[in-house]
């Protein structure tokens, strides 16, 4: 529950669920280890806890006997859970904190082209069964979806009332805090728009 001296009250309620494994693979010093997990607001959007299990361990067995390649140029394709980690780093880079203190490599480069063409990264806090979904920010602001880059140009950054102010903008609803902390800018439903391809072509 929120309420504001500027006359701000609302309420939401969430819940979330959970399986996570973890499998060893492999004998004496050659062992390796990976995981899989899956994480939902509905028990029933959970995915299989055997699936899960199988996963991980074929991820561990993955990782037995791993060889050396010869330097060379070639395409890459990033695993999901790393690929997550780096629009991670670029809401890091996004957050009006950071904009603010000067500490971010993307403070001049609000307009430009930080990506290839075709390239859209979006926060939505209204998606339905949105992990981090909310209707209204920490500061009582109504939740939107927000293009943070369109077609490869970054188009905004993530910002709270105060460093909006500070950087002379309006403020993108994107506020959080604790029960006892001070609103800070910070992403929700953080995502990469699906592109043509899938990884298998």
């Amino acid at each position: 529950m929120l309420v504001t001296s500027h006359g701000f009250h609302g309420a939401s309620i969430g819940s979330r669920h959970g399986i996570a494994m973890t499998a060893i693979a492999g004998d004496g010093t050659r062992m390796e280890r990976d995981y899989d997990f899956t994480s939902a607001l509905h028990a029933a959007d959970l995915e299989n806890a055997q699936a899960i299990g199988r996963s991980a361990g074929e991820r561990a067995v993955r990782r037995l006997n791993p060889r050396k390649v010869t330097t060379r140029r070639v395409p890459v394709v990033f695993d999901a859970r790393i690929a997550g980690s780096l629009v991670g780093h670029l809401a890091s880079a996004a957050n009006g904190s950071a904009i603010a203190r000067r500490t971010s490599f993307l403070r001049e480069k609000l307009g430009e082209r930080i990506f290839a063409p075709g390239i859209d990264i979006i926060d939505d806090p209204l998606r339905p069964r949105g992990l981090r979904s909310r209707p209204f920010d920490a500061e009582g602001i109504a939740g939107r979806s927000l293009k943070l880059v369109e077609d490869g140009v970054l188009k905004t950054w993530l910002l709270d009332s105060a460093t909006a102010r500070e950087l002379g903008m309006q403020t993108t609803g994107h506020a959080q805090r604790g029960v006892s902390s001070t609103p800070s800018p910070g992403a929700s439903n953080l995502h990469l728009a699906a592109g043509t391809k899938s990884p298998t072509n």
